[in-house]
């Protein structure tokens, strides 16, 4: 009798063995296989025209490249200004190894200001994407010289022609 509870021990064993070993493999095959991690970058930031004047209507393009081998989607650029989110497009997809450009027009106003993009991934920011760089915004001009010129001698004359006519009335009379 104790060799037939040895035998049946064995067996015992050799199914447990058995049914973990398959367990295993089960297991194996349901894991995803391991994905390329992103490499994504903003290579190039450009702005329209030279100087920069409030009101001017300024475009923003940012072109993204993929360094990977693998296509990248979801993918959203951010713009901010002064450090607050201006803008963002969503749903950008990128081939391996390609890039694409995106733009954003905005309405410049006066002052120094910081400008950034940064890219995200199905919701989840790549802060090594941050890029910024600093921005000069001209106040609008008031107008041309000579007519402001013109304007502020009329406006100094008219000041001035009521104590000049009393001067002049003063003198004829003695």
């Amino acid at each position: 009798m104790a060799r037939y509870h040895s035998a049946a021990a064995i067996v015992l064993g050799a199914l447990l063995l058995v049914t973990m070993s398959a367990q295993q493999a089960t297991h194996a095959q349901q894991v995803e296989p391991q994905t390329q991690p992103l490499d994504l970058a903003i290579t190039n930031i450009t702005i329209t025209g030279g100087e920069i004047v409030e009101g001017d209507n300024v475009t923003t393009t940012a072109t993204i490249f993929n360094n990977g081998s693998i296509p990248a989607s979801n993918i959203t650029l951010t713009i901010y200004l002064d450090y607050l989110e201006i803008w963002n497009n969503t749903g950008i997809a990128i081939d391996g190894n390609s890039s694409s450009s995106v733009c954003h027009a905005w309405t410049a106003e006066t002052g120094n200001h910081n400008i950034s993009a940064m890219l995200s991934v199905n919701g989840m920011p790549l802060p090594d994407t941050m890029t910024g760089w600093n921005l000069t915004v001209q106040a609008a001009p008031i107008g041309d010289v000579p007519t402001l010129v013109a304007a502020l001698g009329v406006m100094v004359l008219a000041m001035l022609l009521p104590t000049l006519t009393q001067s002049i009335r003063r003198k004829r009379i003695k």
